[in-house]
């Protein structure tokens, strides 16, 4: 009984995670309608160069959204460090490279991977909801 109950409380955790998602990628896209893209927020903040972490589909999202922008993405930050994505993709462990932000995809996890990257680095780490709710 005990294993049932701890496999409905993944579930409804994994669920609780996808319906975060799906109100980001709403509020991503009413942005869009209005002509509030992504990339002014980066102009608005001075920031050039990104870091992407997270890999998954918002990740993978906001990459596809960003390239082709004056917005540099110099690489990807994710546990599967062999994706198939047009960029270089580095462990969280690995040494990263500088750039003017991080933007976290995993927002439902930022606050700990915030905490972990601090400890590695000192440039500005960003939650995508943030930036997607200032559009």
């Amino acid at each position: 009984m005990a294993r049932i109950k701890k496999l409905l409380e993944k579930e409804r955790g994994t669920t609780w995670v996808l319906r975060q998602h799906v109100r980001i990628l709403c509020e991503w896209i009413n942005a869009k309608n209005q002509n509030h893209l992504i990339q002014n927020y980066f102009h608005d903040e001075n920031i050039k160069s990104i870091a992407i972490y997270g890999m998954s589909h918002l990740g993978i999202t906001l990459l596809y959204e960003l390239m082709g922008t004056d917005i540099n993405i110099l690489y990807a930050i994710d546990r599967n460090p062999n994706l198939d994505v047009p960029i270089k993709v580095y462990s969280p462990d690995d040494e990263l490279p500088v750039v003017d932000a991080i933007v976290v995809t995993a927002f439902t996890f930022f606050d700990d991977i915030e905490t972990n990257l601090k400890r590695k680095v000192n440039y500005r780490i960003i939650s995508l909801e943030d930036i997607v709710e200032e559009c």
